[in-house]
């Protein structure tokens, strides 16, 4: 049995298939894998994100030509064209499925190209198999295994861990490493603040939606934690939560993006900003609560500033603004779906829209 990816790639490349997709379900770790190996691999390696390439207009080719060749396309064919007992490189690209059919199909017809260079192994990540829409050889598929229970119940006291395997779908639920890290972090953060009122916390988790829903809430009850912050400031928060961060995953998953660049970034969510819109008494126990009478304003600064620096909900790097995983947007954009369902006079044409 297969247990490292380094393994895997090592017994693969020795076969008529030498290039390995990586199949699992979101939050199962396929990108803490491939980054690990990076760090670990003594190989020469290569790692691109798919979404992060399309954001930037960049091919795989190009990438790789200008990385690792300095843009001499010949040197970079020589060198890739023989194959030895090991890759001359590694390349991984990783999120295949974070992109449009028109992303990934000018990415399947670059990889077809490299493929051509028998020195050159690719490793690409996915949560579905691009082979069978493109009829792809030399690739050999592999799925990621959920956690095992002694895996599991090592992030968790005794106490924690009964509660777990007393509830079968929560249990099943946190065969997902990503669930599992979600659930540990915000299980301290209920118990502290369960009885607040406007924290509307979803008990028992049941399922990926519940414990999304209570990850959320728990972002406020920390900004409540900090101390010495002004009801003003939680208000803001709560805004933020419910309606401006929902704004934006749909507009992000609307265009099939993880990353906007951040001057575009600025255009939309100075647009949004200024066509929130709150229903009256949306808010009324966190005003009651700590004696509010009126909302706050909000501006392009002051959110940008929360969502980026304070809450770390999406994150700015190299010119990008991002969400951390696609599952977090995928969340947030279906609250999005939810809230205009609910507001709808006509939710049919909604849908279908």
């Amino acid at each position: 049995t297969l247990t490292t990816l380094g393994e895997l790639l090592e017994e693969s490349w020795q076969t008529d298939k030498p290039h390995v997709i990586m199949l699992a379900d979101g939050g199962m770790g396929k990108t803490t894998m491939l980054l690990n190996y990076c760090k670990e691999t003594d190989d020469a390696v290569l790692y691109a994100s798919a979404e992060n390439l399309a954001t930037c207009g960049i091919g795989i080719e190009e990438y790789l030509r200008d990385r690792i060749y300095e843009g001499d396309k010949e040197l970079m064919h020589n060198s890739l064209l023989v194959k030895g007992t090991r890759p001359t490189l590694t390349l991984i690209v990783d999120g295949l499925n974070e992109v449009d059919g028109r992303a990934e199909n000018l990415f399947i017809r670059e990889i077809q190209r490299l493929n051509t260079l028998n020195g050159l192994r690719i490793v690409v990540s996915s949560r579905s198999n691009f082979t069978l829409r493109y009829s792809m050889t030399g690739y050999r598929p592999t799925t990621l295994q959920p956690l095992e229970d002694d895996q599991i119940s090592s992030y968790f006291s005794t106490d924690e861990w009964n509660r777990i395997v007393g509830s079968v779908s929560l249990h099943r639920l946190l065969r997902n490493p990503m669930m599992v890290t979600v659930y540990k972090e915000i299980c301290p953060v209920i118990e502290e603040y369960r009885n607040v009122e406007f924290l509307d916390w979803t008990l028992p988790v049941k399922n990926s939606t519940d414990l999304f829903h209570d990850y959320y809430v728990a972002q406020l009850a920390l900004m409540m934690k900090r101390g010495a912050v002004e009801g003003g400031k939680i208000l803001q928060t709560a805004i933020c939560l419910r309606s401006v961060l929902p704004d934006i995953a749909y507009v992000y998953e609307r265009e099939r993006r993880m990353n906007l660049q951040d001057k575009d970034f600025r255009e939309m969510l100075s647009n949004l900003v200024q066509n929130i819109s709150i229903h009256e008494g949306e808010f009324a126990s966190i005003q009651e609560f700590y004696r509010q009478t009126e909302l706050p304003n909000l501006n392009t600064l002051s959110v940008t500033e929360l969502l980026i620096t304070e809450l770390r909900l999406l994150y700015r790097e190299n010119g990008i603004t991002a969400f951390p995983h696609q599952m977090y947007r995928d969340y947030l954009s279906a609250q999005w779906i939810m809230r205009q369902s609910e507001n709808s006079a006509n939710i049919e044409d909604l849908w279908n829209s």
